[in-house]
């Protein structure tokens, strides 16, 4: 009996020590949080973004329609495009751009000189890249984009527009 009555003692005093622990680092975590933590570090994107403006300062070099053709790829991925950024580029090349998703886009955007050549002439293709022909193009634009998944929220909507109707 007296072994068990050493144990219980043992399990009271542990539980005084669980409570005076959790209280010392409830502390610790309040003196820690108080002080704020440092910022976030940049998501890519924001990084990329930083970077594009960065190089939209920057003149295009004239005579380099290789250079022209990734910042315009980089400004149509990213969203904001300038006049004069489409003007530097032949209208074909335009138009083949804009039938680009982003993927393709960045894609363009971080190709040497030599492949972009390549890929405009018909030499060789970059991989994942749309092919700079006419039909392709068209193809590509007349192509259905792949099957949406229905959500719960499509089929209330369509609920809700069926008990209106």
């Amino acid at each position: 009996m007296r072994f068990l009555a050493m144990i219980r003692a043992a399990f009271a005093a542990l539980a005084t020590v669980m409570v005076t622990f959790v209280r010392e680092g409830g502390r610790l975590v309040r003196r820690v949080v108080s002080i704020g933590s440092p910022p976030a570090p940049q998501m890519p994107f924001e990084i990329a973004e930083a970077a594009l403006r960065d190089a939209d300062r920057e003149e295009t070099k004239a005579g380099n329609e290789w250079e022209a053709i990734r910042q315009l790829a980089a400004s149509l991925a990213a969203g904001s495009v300038r006049p004069e950024q489409v003007e530097a580029v032949s209208p074909e090349v335009v138009e083949w751009l804009r039938a680009m998703p982003r993927l393709m886009l960045c894609r363009v955007a971080c190709a040497s000189d030599t492949a972009i050549e390549l890929h405009l002439h018909g030499i060789s293709s970059m991989k994942g890249v749309l092919a700079y022909d006419r039909e392709a193009i068209a193809d590509y634009g007349r192509a259905d984009p792949a099957p949406r998944r229905r959500y719960l929220r499509d089929v209330v909507n369509e609920l809700g527009q069926m008990q209106t109707a």
